[in-house]
């Protein structure tokens, strides 16, 4: 695992399964996801199945990366295969069982799941018969309003202890109305990164924060539009974007 300041300092990156992703929405166009599988690749000093794994191979479990949370005493917030995508059709059963077991077995910790194929992952789950575990939270990416309308509701088919959006990359006004926040608890949004980033107007993530409060549903501002970068410094954001609450933030 690796050490990410993506919601905190105590965040920590987990891929136990070599892949690489396909697009799927507009929100992939610009994946940083595709730019390190091609790095990847090409690395001489891996192997060649976890190189092709990485470019037009098969995934894999990685046997030495799956235990990598048991070795971690601490309680930390662990995002889960965000090289790629767990609910991905090239991944199998057999490679998630193994993931989860080792999910369940670290409840010390508490790991994000997020996924761009929501439905994919609900029907997983109905299917496995999946009883939610406290320390394992369902997610959906979603990036303007045409995915928030098919993924919330996918999200919150799916069972969970809790639920959270990533709406990163914000690449459009998105209005949560449609299908409310009921039943989700956390909220990540922020602007698009990269050199070829679209825009992303701070009033977008101003409306998606007001809709977040209305509803008392945390919300975390991960980074906002900015010249020649993206701003991630919450103490250089505007006043009503300097807010980065955790997902468990509204527990009774």
């Amino acid at each position: 695992m690796r050490q990410t300041m993506w919601y905190g300092e105590k965040t920590w990156a987990w891929n136990p399964i070599a892949q690489r992703c396909t697009q799927i929405s507009p929100g992939c166009y610009n994946c940083w996801h595709l730019g390190m599988a091609d790095r990847l690749m090409k690395n001489v000093k891996m192997s060649d199945e976890l190189r092709h794994a990485y470019g037009t191979g098969k995934p894999i479990l990685v046997q030495r990366r799956l235990t990598e949370p048991l070795q971690r005493p601490e309680p930390t917030l662990i995002a889960v295969q965000f090289m790629g995508d767990i609910f991905h059709d090239r991944i199998t059963s057999a490679m998630r069982f193994p993931v989860w077991e080792i999910m369940e077995k670290a409840a010390h910790h508490t790991f994000l799941i997020l996924t761009k194929r929501a439905g994919s992952m609900a029907e997983w789950c109905r299917l496995h018969q999946y009883h939610p575990s406290q320390n394992i939270w369902m997610g959906a990416s979603i990036e303007d309003q045409q995915t928030a309308d098919l993924r919330i509701a996918e999200v919150i088919s799916t069972p969970a202890a809790k639920r959270w959006l990533s709406i990163e990359p914000l690449i459009g006004p998105i209005d949560l109305g449609v299908h409310g926040l009921l039943n989700i608890d956390w909220v990540v949004v922020g602007c698009e990164s990269g050199p070829e980033r679209r825009p992303c107007p701070n009033k977008w993530i101003e409306d998606i924060v007001k809709q977040c409060k209305a509803a008392r549903v945390a919300v975390w501002v991960k980074q906002i539009q900015g010249n020649p970068q993206p701003i991630r410094d919450a103490g250089a954001f505007p006043m009503a974007l300097r807010i980065r609450e955790p997902g468990d933030y509204y527990d009774d």
